[in-house]
């Protein structure tokens, strides 16, 4: 099963790059450790990814809804609307 916390998976990862450095230092192989850290890197980039979209994906709406509020608030102010020329006349 996958960790679903990315910091996690990041002390994960650092774990096993230490351990690697360390058993490459006594002369041991470790091409199967960084090709785990490979995969390592992909869930943690999977990660992140579920764990930011949420908010990304929020930000874009309201980005987008304040965009459409102020393009047709500035067309209401631009036409002749009743409503809102009573409201600009000075008084």
């Amino acid at each position: 099963s996958y960790c679903e916390d990315p910091d996690l998976v990041l002390e994960l990862k650092n774990l096993i790059v230490i351990c690697a450095d360390t058993l490459q230092g006594y002369g041991f192989p470790v091409n199967r450790l960084f090709d785990l850290l490979f995969e390592v890197r992909d869930q943690y980039n999977e990660t992140l990814l579920k764990k930011w979209a949420v908010v990304f994906r929020w930000d874009s709406l309201f980005l987008t809804v304040t965009k459409i509020v102020f393009f047709s608030l500035g067309e209401m102010l631009e036409t002749e609307n009743p409503y809102f020329i009573e409201a600009r006349k000075p008084h």
